[in-house]
């Protein structure tokens, strides 16, 4: 097991306030084995151009990732039988009011690089995954059954909550190749109606071979279908609508944070838009709002959520 040293920045809010409070942790690491399902979606040749959507532009990034530039409102998240007459939202209607707390060691980490892909207006970079040749396209699985394991480290906060916002340490921990583990450091919330029952978010680094290809750090968001206890990443089964046409979604974050040396971060905000009721993600202290989930899709969080971490 990797235990890395980590100062994790952990914001929560409350309709346009932060909650704020820093947090030294031995490790923020989640260990996941996952059971494969199918995954309903139209492009199911993963490695190739999305079926069904007309490539405006293919882009060829860092290690051969390569990114097609798809029109914004073909992406495969109205694809969803739910999102049939949702009217896309370009960006927020407002951003949450942040409270600055004191945390040195935190700021003075420099942010991690994500991947930004520059396709034309008007259109979303989407992963091709050139590793997941052949291969049925994954959600992660049941999140948890009584033959796995889990672990978790981090800050619970358990309240009526609109959002969360961190700044995390970026590393890359080695995961097997062979097993369908991952390592992941993100923030999420959820939406509890009872145990076993939630809809829940996240965004963050997720290491995780099995999915990727690699074992790399990579930047995610993902979706748990709350009646299905089922994580579905990124574009998979689409339910992500993305509006930024300059952040890849899967892509590779660097520098990476090493043991005792020097650190990265990355910036990290979820948030309820108090108008059309869908949750945004946010990324970097630029705040470049990468997309959002609609809130047809959610069946305990429409309003708020009860839990961050």
């Amino acid at each position: 097991d990797t235990l890395t040293k980590q100062t994790f920045h952990i914001s929560t809010m409350k309709e346009n306030t932060y909650v704020s409070v820093t947090i030294l942790l031995a490790c923020l690491i989640l260990a996941l084995g996952g059971k494969e399902v199918k995954c309903i979606r139209r492009d199911k040749n993963t490695s190739g151009a999305p079926l069904n959507q007309k490539v405006n532009t293919t882009i060829v990034v860092d290690r051969g990732d390569v990114y097609d530039c798809i029109d914004v409102n073909l992406q495969p998240a109205f694809s969803h039988p739910l999102l049939k007459h949702h009217k896309i939202q370009m960006e927020p209607s407002s951003f949450p009011q942040s409270i600055p707390t004191k945390s040195p060691s935190i700021h003075a980490s420099p942010p991690t690089q994500l991947s930004l892909i520059e396709c034309p207006t008007g259109t979303i970079p989407i992963l091709r995954n050139n590793r997941r040749v052949h291969k049925l396209v994954r959600a992660i699985g049941k999140v948890i059954s009584k033959n796995e394991q889990q672990e978790v480290a981090g800050f619970e906060y358990l309240d009526v909550l609109y959002g969360t916002r961190a700044k995390i340490n970026i590393y890359e921990p080695k995961v097997k190749n062979t097993s369908k583990d991952l390592s992941a450091s993100w923030i999420q919330i959820k939406g509890i109606q009872r145990v076993g029952l939630a809809d829940g978010i996240g965004a963050g680094s997720w290491v995780y071979p099995s999915y990727s290809g690699d074992n790399l750090a990579r930047f995610h968001v993902a979706w748990v279908d709350g009646l299905k206890n089922t994580i579905f990443p990124d574009h998979d089964c689409g339910a992500f609508v993305q509006v930024s046409s300059i952040v890849g979604l899967g892509g590779r974050l660097k520098p990476v944070s090493i043991y005792g040396g020097p650190q990265y971060i990355i910036d990290v905000a979820i948030f309820k838009d108090p108008l059309t009721k869908n949750w945004w993600v946010s990324y970097g202290e630029q705040n470049i709002h990468i997309g959002y989930w609609p809130k047809e899709i959610f069946h305990f969080m429409k309003d708020q959520c009860n839990y961050a971490l």
